[in-house]
């Protein structure tokens, strides 16, 4: 079983104590196991947790079923929550007219009653989103809070529905809840490596660590994004023989109208470098 850290135990002996927590986390801190710990250490009642998107929500699900807690905790999108209490909400657009519908009482919701709310992803938030807790969860003074997440990993601050940072840094302003708020910062990551959170600490001026033993040294090459080619080019040759080319991957977030990615295999395969191209963008 995993141990908590230090952090990890302030937020949990503050739920314990009845307190509300908002939980700021670097990537890797185990944001998850603190709600799934959270909901296991609840004394009584019903809880739901509300995470930003479908996959999230399905490792969520997963981990709820494992810990036997799937017979009182419940995991929900906003969507499907709103989805679950009103009615079906495929997008941002149907949920904004269907709030209105619910406003003016065209719509009947059936809000879930819950001991607890718990929030993931905090940080992208907007207010469609908070519209959806106040529709579907009847939370009241008593009701115990948590929410997580990690301001620097905001996404959605732009479009027509941006994400209200203060939902996360302030949470005392968005609920009625009269119990006291704990705020704890989770600053180890239990995925990356100790140079990498050196690197991330240093570049992203955050304090972030890893409970990760020290290995050996994480070569970093910074180029010109027209560049790669040659680089990966360097790379390839600085380990031939030593390790097969089929175990040596590229990694980008788009392939799609990618100009330097383009440029890069067309380096590498006029050098003759085999090339397997994976994956596919989504439309």
């Amino acid at each position: 079983a995993q141990q908590p850290t230090a952090a990890q135990s302030q937020a949990l002996e503050a739920w314990a104590r009845g307190r509300n927590i908002a939980v700021q986390a670097v990537p890797g801190a185990g944001k998850s196991w603190l709600l799934i710990e959270a909901c296991r250490a609840q004394a009584f009642g019903d809880a739901v947790i509300v995470v930003y998107n479908s996959e999230l929500g399905a490792d969520v699900s997963a981990l709820l079923c494992a810990a036997g807690l799937e017979h009182r905790v419940r995991c929900f999108t906003f969507h499907a929550l709103f989805s679950h209490c009103v009615s079906l909400t495929p997008d941002d657009h149907a949920l904004e007219h269907t709030l209105l519908a619910v406003s003016r009482g065209a719509v009947v919701a059936r809000p879930l009653c819950v001991a607890s709310l718990l929030v993931d992803e905090s940080q992208d938030v907007n207010l469609l989103h908070t519209e959806v807790i106040r529709t579907c969860i009847v939370a009241d003074e008593n009701t115990q809070i948590a929410v997580v997440g990690d301001s620097r990993q905001e996404l959605y601050d732009y479009g027509e529905f941006p994400a209200l940072g203060p939902f996360l840094r302030r949470p005392q302003d968005f609920f009625t809840s009269r119990r006291q708020w704990e705020f704890v910062a989770l600053q180890m990551s239990h995925r990356i490596t100790p140079p990498m959170a050196v690197l991330l600490a240093s570049h992203f001026e955050t304090p972030i660590t890893s409970s990760k033993a020290s290995g050996p040294p994480v070569a970093v090459h910074m180029c010109g994004e027209f560049k790669m080619g040659g680089v990966i080019e360097g790379i390839l040759t600085e380990h031939r023989g030593r390790v097969p080319l089929s175990r040596i991957s590229v990694l980008t977030a788009t392939k799609t109208f990618n100009v330097p990615l383009r440029a890069a295999l067309n380096h590498l395969s006029a050098r003759g470098v085999p090339l397997f191209v994976h994956g596919v963008d989504p439309a």
